[in-house]
């Protein structure tokens, strides 16, 4: 039901009432006149302020290739977040990770950390990024990333995720 009132500088003693009327079943309505005292000749409209929802660009989630999650230009105009990491394994000569990311809007960034292999270690930095003016939905984002290890000299290493110890593996494989 709506209930219209002329507002626009003249004086109106009544609105009218507009009903809809669903036509598959009968229905008598009677509209009574409503009194208005007094509509003033000068009225300020007040407009709901406009909100702006965007909607972020679905991220990659579930396997991501490793180019796809390092660092690029654009990363400076985001707001750096956490990544909740669940496992990191070697497989096949590939650091396997598997985490979530803390909503969807948020996208992974993954940096191997010069020199790549010193002193036996693979030190990697892994972090989200959001852009803060994006509404998004609370809800944990899964992902997975292979990161294939080139040609490494002999050894044991030690696989450090921002700056603590997530694995100890020997090359190669055996």
């Amino acid at each position: 039901m709506f209930i219209m009132a002329s507002c626009a500088g003249e004086k109106s003693n009544t609105a009218q009432v507009v009903e809809s009327i669903n036509t598959s079943s009968p229905i008598s309505f009677t509209a009574t006149p409503v009194i208005i005292t007094e509509v003033p000749t000068q009225t300020a409209v007040v407009l709901p302020t406009q909100i702006n929802i965007f909607e972020a660009t679905p991220p990659v989630t579930g396997n991501i290739p490793f180019d796809q999650v390092q660092p690029s230009p654009d990363d400076s105009k985001m707001k750096q977040g956490k990544v909740f990491i669940d496992q990191i394994t070697l497989q096949k000569g590939t650091l396997l990770i598997k985490g979530s990311l803390p909503t969807p809007c948020h996208k992974l960034r993954i940096e191997l950390n010069d020199p790549m292999y010193a002193n036996f270690t693979v030190s990697l930095s892994i972090y989200s990024l959001r852009d803060d003016s994006l509404i998004c939905i609370q809800s944990l984002a899964p992902f997975q990333v292979n990161i294939p290890l080139k040609t490494i000299p002999d050894g044991t290493y030690i696989v450090n995720v921002n700056d603590v110890s997530q694995l100890t593996f020997s090359w190669p494989e055996k």
